[in-house]
């Protein structure tokens, strides 16, 4: 059986309803000794509310109206950046809103849309450009938790993780997240420097253990940097010129392998 180790570990886990019934018993007990306590897990719901609180509500019409268009999309010329890109997002609002459309009906055509995304590139691409402009809510878990974001991560990737080091290059962790890539889930740690431009590091379990040179893209401003290792689909990317993600990409492959 898993453990909760930390207090962070507790906390998150009571609040996201990941607890076992004996662990959920257990730490109630504990908040009602301590109100410090109390008021930290009133604190993450309240956070948590006022993040979905965030993201439009709409009704089962309007969201099914949304989840075709995207199937749509998915299955027209769009490039696999684009395709990735309506899938990231319906997975991350579908999940954080309560939108009428039922689990079931949302669950399967998430998959039908995921189906069509199978390069962790393009999946990590559309990620940093759907959460690298966020200002109230870029990361799930920020940089101050490191540990716990990594234990956290790490449990539900099923491998260790951890968060790179970039401060050679004048980038510093803001925090991360846990993101779908395909049927694996993925870790997102984000990155800042002092002029506010933003690099994430995207790392998932690949469907092939052999390994792979690095590879480039380049398209609107974006570049990204792709390379399998072991078990691990890694992809940094960032508003950066080649150059600059060439030399980011050869450093975090050194330091990974």
């Amino acid at each position: 059986m898993r453990s909760i180790e930390t207090k962070n570990e507790k906390l998150h886990s009571y609040v996201d309803d990941q607890m076992t019934e004996v662990e959920r018993l257990a730490f109630e007990q504990e908040i009602e000794n301590n109100p410090s306590l109390r008021d930290e897990v009133n604190r993450l719901r309240t956070h948590n509310r006022d993040l979905r609180a965030s993201i439009p509500n709409a009704d089962n019409d309007r969201m099914k109206a949304i989840l075709y268009r995207a199937e749509r999309n998915v299955s027209s010329e769009l490039s696999g950046w684009m395709r990735a890109a309506a899938v990231v997002t319906l997975v991350a609002v579908g999940a954080a809103s309560g939108y009428g459309i039922s689990d079931y009906q949302k669950r399967n055509r998430i998959a039908a849309l995921e189906e069509l995304v199978r390069d962790t590139g393009d999946v990590a691409v559309a990620a940093h450009s759907l959460y690298s402009v966020e200002v109230v809510h870029p990361v799930e878990v920020v940089a101050e938790e490191r540990e716990h974001l990594t234990k956290w991560l790490s449990k539900r990737l099923g491998h260790p993780v951890s968060a790179p080091d970039m401060n050679e290059f004048g980038f510093f962790l803001v925090g991360g997240r846990l993101l779908p890539s395909g049927d694996n889930p993925a870790a997102q740690f984000m990155y800042e420097n002092e002029r506010g431009q933003r690099i994430t590091f995207f790392a998932t379990i690949a469907d092939r253990v052999d390994p792979t040179s690095m590879r480039y893209r380049s398209k609107n401003g974006i570049t990204a940097a792709q390379w399998r290792d072991g078990v691990w689909d890694y992809t940094i990317v960032g508003e950066l010129d080649r150059t600059q993600m060439e030399e980011i990409a050869k450093m975090l492959h050194g330091q990974l392998t």
